[in-house]
């Protein structure tokens, strides 16, 4: 397997407890199902298509994020180095305070980004730690997606997909079948 490839993408789920990501997704969300949910298309195929609007979305927001935090860090390795270079030339008490409060800053920014990237590495250890643990995973990922009914035809020719409502055509279909006469 070749390692030179772009890992598979996972949801960052820190992006789920901003309330602005939330609302931009329903947004999202609902502006493709007005347009693609129109009854002419199966809900499988909406609903494929609608996953990756989300993944695609989320991966927008979650890259410029980072490019505003990257940005931001630039910025304060810049003004340190030109606090640092005042200073050199002329010592005041008021650059060291103005020294301090940037590197609190700078030191936050590069602490959340080890704190991800820990984050991570763990789940990176996980999928692909053990590999008889990650075949079992992937045997039982693979055995419950072969048992999934995605839907079933009822007996007026209507095509079912609720997992309610499969189960009832199921119930009805065995009953009529196994009904003594």
């Amino acid at each position: 397997e070749a390692r030179d490839q772009r890992p598979l993408w996972r949801l960052d789920v820190g992006l789920l407890a901003d309330d602005e990501v939330c609302k931009r997704v329903r947004k999202s969300i609902e502006s493709y199902l007005d347009l693609n949910d129109t009854g002419e298309v199966q809900v499988g195929m909406v609903w494929e298509a609608l996953k990756a609007v989300i993944r695609g979305e989320l991966i927008s927001i979650r890259a410029h994020r980072e490019r505003k935090e990257r940005q931001e860090r630039e910025r304060l390795v810049g003004e340190l180095l030109e606090v640092d270079r005042r200073y050199a030339e002329a010592p005041e008490e008021g650059l060291l305070g103005e020294r301090r409060s940037l590197q609190v800053k700078f030191d936050l920014l590069t602490t959340r980004k080890a704190e991800t990237q820990w984050r991570r590495a763990q789940g990176a250890v996980y999928e692909y730690g053990e590999k008889a643990s990650r075949m079992l995973a992937h045997q039982l990922r693979k055995r419950d997606a072969a048992r999934e009914i995605g839907g079933v035809t009822d007996g007026a020719g209507k095509v079912v997909q609720r997992g309610l409502d499969v189960n009832g055509v199921f119930r009805d279909f065995y009953g009529e079948l196994y009904r003594s006469e």
